[in-house]
């Protein structure tokens, strides 16, 4: 073998493995990426988990959400800013959750369990009063998708009052404490 063929073949061998390099280091940036997203993701989940805990460990929030629920209207402006910010939380959390469904980063089981109480806060009187406040700050894809899913007789949830009457028991709930 002359010396041009032997670099003609170390070339093609250097080529092969910038190419195998390549692919490895893509293969690896994708599967960082989608480990960030799936961490986003259940920081997204626990954010939301941990809003609703919250709830029990602050009596005093969680009896604002109440009465936020039962009438955000019939708030004074100062407690209807204070219920806002509650449900602003909740609500910005489960835009993330929606966005990483809509992306394909979370099954639907896993998504419909969460969105089911989401709705169901949204569903009571005082969260379509809440929503009517604050629609119109909104950016259009969370109107288009808060509106779809309020009236949505395909997600079959009662309000959350209703469905976890223990934490969030409002006037005219049923009493769970006997």
């Amino acid at each position: 073998m002359d010396l041009a063929t032997a670099t003609n073949i170390a070339e093609i061998i250097a080529s092969l493995g910038v190419v195998i390099t390549l692919i490895y280091l893509a293969r690896e940036f994708t599967h960082n990426a989608d480990r960030t997203r799936l961490e986003n993701v259940g920081k997204a989940i626990e954010t939301q988990v941990l809003q609703f805990a919250r709830l029990v460990d602050e009596p005093e929030k969680g009896e604002l959400l109440r009465q936020a629920l039962a009438d955000f209207d019939g708030l004074t402006q100062v407690r209807k800013g204070q219920a806002s910010a509650v449900i602003h939380e909740i609500a910005l959390s489960h835009n993330v959750i929606r966005h990483a469904f809509e992306s394909g980063l979370m099954p639907q089981d896993e998504f419909r369990a969460l969105q089911s109480n989401w709705v169901s806060l949204m569903r009571t009187n005082g969260g379509r009063q809440w929503w009517q406040c604050w629609r119109h700050m909104m950016p259009d894809d969370v109107i288009e998708y808060v509106d779809s899913v309020l009236d949505d007789s395909s997600i079959a949830v009662k309000p959350l009052n209703e469905e976890v009457p223990s934490l969030f028991a409002i006037d005219g709930s049923p009493d769970t404490d006997r």
